[in-house]
């Protein structure tokens, strides 16, 4: 079974996770430099379609990650739309991982 677009945001978050809790240096620069410290560790560019965002909560801060929000009517929105037919986010990060 092909993996999902969420399998492969997970396998990278878990990575990135794993090696910023092992090394402050790169914890630093995944803060500092997110795209370069990607690139550093899975050497190459992460597409210029998919943003990229780091958070380093406080010990004393829950961060919740909320899913994408969709329409009240049912419909997907552009952005999921794209992902389901294949679209660049998607192509993109799939052709990245390899």
């Amino acid at each position: 079974m092909e993996p999902t677009l969420n399998d492969m945001r997970l396998m990278l978050e878990s990575r990135l996770a794993l090696r910023a809790k092992d090394d402050p240096q790169f914890r630093q620069r995944l803060l500092d430099d997110p795209r370069g410290a990607v690139a550093e560790e899975f050497g190459k560019a992460l597409p210029q379609t998919l943003k990229l965002q780091v958070i380093d909560p406080a010990a004393d801060t829950l961060t919740i990650v909320l899913p994408a929000a969709s329409k009240e009517d049912g419909e997907l929105s552009d952005a999921q739309l794209e992902v389901v037919a294949g679209g660049s986010l998607w192509t993109d990060l799939k052709e990245w991982l390899g």
